[in-house]
């Protein structure tokens, strides 16, 4: 739930907040970010797709799953910093690119965390397991997205890049030291 917490909130910043960052730091006009934009998200599917199929090949490789998950976690955070770089590039193509590659690093983060709740729970309890999850997850988008439309209205967007980059790794590193195998039937006894 800690590692939700933190990890949405990049999720709704480039979902939300990234249009206006292109339009009023950047200078793109609405016809550039309608031409553009669309690349970075096709590039986060492909990360969905890839991180799924990236782990369940190390599965059928005789790793277990906490390796598989893991591995991939560690991995896709080295791609997110790359987001940090936005704000340093001048030319349009170079913020398409670098957002590409933040948003395919985040999206194979992504589903190999959201899918935790799936190895860990027995089938009856995934989805509850993984509401609560969701919930803890909209929680800290709350809380973040108000410190990050603070920022805005300061136009500290450079900081904001900071902060949406690294959120994600440090969810990949509670991750990390996270137990990932499942949890032992819950069993009931029966008086005779």
């Amino acid at each position: 739930m800690a590692a939700r917490l933190l990890l949405d909130s990049t999720s709704y910043f480039f979902l939300f907040w990234i249009p206006d960052y292109l339009l009023r730091q950047r200078g793109f006009s609405m016809a550039m970010i309608g031409g553009l934009l669309w690349i970075p998200y096709l590039f986060s599917d492909i990360g969905l797709v890839t991180g799924g199929w990236i782990s369940s090949a190390i599965i059928r490789h005789g790793h277990s799953v906490g390796f598989a998950r893991k591995s991939c976690m560690l991995g896709s955070s080295a791609l997110l910093p790359f987001g940090i770089l936005i704000n340093a590039v001048v030319a349009p193509g170079w913020v398409i690119v670098l957002m590409s590659i933040a948003l395919f690093g985040f999206a194979v983060l992504a589903v190999n965390i959201q899918t935790v709740a799936t190895d860990l729970a027995p089938i009856h309890s995934v989805g509850t397991l993984y509401g609560i999850a969701g919930f803890a997850g909209s929680v800290g988008a709350v809380f973040w997205q108000t410190i990050i439309g603070k920022l805005a209205d300061g136009q500290r967007y450079p900081t904001i890049l900071i902060l949406v980059s690294l959120l994600p790794v440090a969810t990949a590193l509670i991750m990390l030291t996270a137990r990932i195998e499942p949890l032992a039937p819950y069993r009931t006894t029966q008086a005779r």
